[in-house]
């Protein structure tokens, strides 16, 4: 069967026959999570219970299903599932990747714990359950997050501490476009572009104001970054390319730009430790590295305390 008779036979397919042929490719959820992506309306899972026995030819959204075959193709290929649906959750929020080629890293699960970090530093409960500790910031904190790639960390903590006052900086054009995107699609103004919040004032008007704002800054590290914060925030790059453990496949989708560094994976993490004055740092790292961290932030900060990922720093 050559690839247009295969197309015209999906379109005398039922979304749930489509669903269950490509569920046999790759697993059913992404499948559908594809299908869905692939739509131009507004669809969701909802909507596919209600019209899953609807031939596809017959509404004409063959283009829709030649889409997802491309797309199912492309994810059997190992191409990760957020750089094709476009998005990855974080900290329960949908947060953009950017323009195909220009895309950022994708959000792992274990730098949510950055943001659990700043919270208990905060003196926020961000769990059911989990008792507030005593705050250690200042009542409207300056915090700064570098090489904010998506601006989710940035965008997130703008979020649920919105008496903090946010500044992200990346050193790469494209990253802070997406991150702006990001900061307004979710509530946040953007600080440092007036025409950007001008085109949105009757977005903001409706909803009654943004919530907090991020100031989005281009910047190598600290180089344009002019006030001193009280807390820096950062996930940089810190991946050795000889770790002999590292999916190189499915890697090499991402932007290296924002995965690998040299010395080891600690060459940013440790210029950052050599310019930084605030009282408290933030960073993520592989467990394997923390050890050679401490050690070399001694001179000006000690270990507060470590989770999974994450090491937070306290200044002398």
């Amino acid at each position: 069967m050559n690839a247009n008779s295969e197309q015209y036979d999906d379109s005398y397919m039922t979304w749930n026959d489509w669903i269950a042929k490509a569920g046999a490719i790759i697993p059913r959820d992404e499948a559908i999570e594809i299908l869905l992506s692939s739509c131009y309306f507004d669809a969701d899972e909802n909507w596919l219970k209600a019209h899953g026995e609807e031939i596809i030819g017959e509404i004409n959204l063959d283009d829709i299903i030649n889409s997802a075959n491309n797309n199912v193709k492309l994810r059997n290929e190992g191409m990760p599932l957020p750089y094709i649906t476009g998005s990855s959750d974080f900290y329960g929020r949908e947060f953009w990747l950017g323009h195909a080629g220009e895309q950022t890293l994708i959000p792992r699960p274990e730098t949510e714990q950055i943001i659990d970090a700043v919270l208990s530093l905060a003196g926020v409960a961000y769990l059911p359950g989990v008792k507030a500790t005593p705050n250690q910031l200042p009542n409207h904190p300056k915090i700064l997050d570098v090489g904010t790639g998506s601006g989710c960390i940035a965008i997130t903590l703008a979020l649920e501490l919105p008496q903090a006052k946010i500044t992200a900086c990346d050193i790469s054009e494209d990253a802070l476009y997406t991150a702006r995107e990001n900061a307004w699609s979710l509530g946040v103004g953007v600080k440092d572009q007036k025409d950007y919040n001008l085109a949105r004032t009757a977005s903001q008007e409706s909803n009654g104001g943004y919530i907090n704002t991020v100031d989005f800054k281009k910047s190598n590290l600290l180089d344009n970054i002019n006030e001193v914060p009280d807390l820096i925030v950062a996930n940089l790059p810190y991946v050795d390319k000889t770790w002999d453990w590292l999916d190189k496949k499915a890697l090499s989708y991402e932007p290296a730009i924002a995965l690998y560094a040299e010395d080891h994976g600690l060459k940013l993490i440790k210029e950052l430790i050599d310019t930084a004055n605030a009282q408290y740092l933030i960073l993520e790292a592989d467990p394997s590295q923390h050890e050679a961290i401490i050690k070399y932030a001694e001179p000006k900060y000690s270990l507060l305390e470590t989770r999974g990922y994450i090491l937070t720093l306290e200044k002398h």
